[in-house]
């Protein structure tokens, strides 16, 4: 992002995978960043400790488990928030989307 603003670049669109506070930022602007892909690390630790649990209760596991990615537009950004951290939105991010109208 910094390189394309430094290029005077406004006419990129960006996808990308990790959706943090600048990503989000970013996106609830209307900047550069259009859509994510995003992992669910909560998701993938409660997987986890599930397999876990059948290790100890003698159940077999599937050979590979794996949580699919989320899309992420300015259109579900909260909710994915939610669901990718666990927690709520920062005020930041939500006033950034109110002041755009989302």
């Amino acid at each position: 992002m910094t390189a394309a603003r430094k290029a005077g670049r406004d006419d990129l669109v960006i996808a990308t995978t990790d959706l943090g506070i600048h990503v989000a930022l970013d996106m609830a602007r209307d900047g550069l960043i259009k859509g994510l892909g995003v992992q669910l690390p909560y998701q993938q630790g409660v997987a986890e400790a599930i397999l876990a649990g059948y290790a100890l209760l003698g159940r077999q596991a599937p050979p590979y488990v794996a949580v699919p990615a989320l899309k992420v537009t300015q259109r579900n950004m909260l909710a994915a928030w939610k669901l990718v951290y666990n927690m709520e939105v920062p005020e930041r991010i939500q006033n950034a989307l109110q002041e755009k109208g989302s």
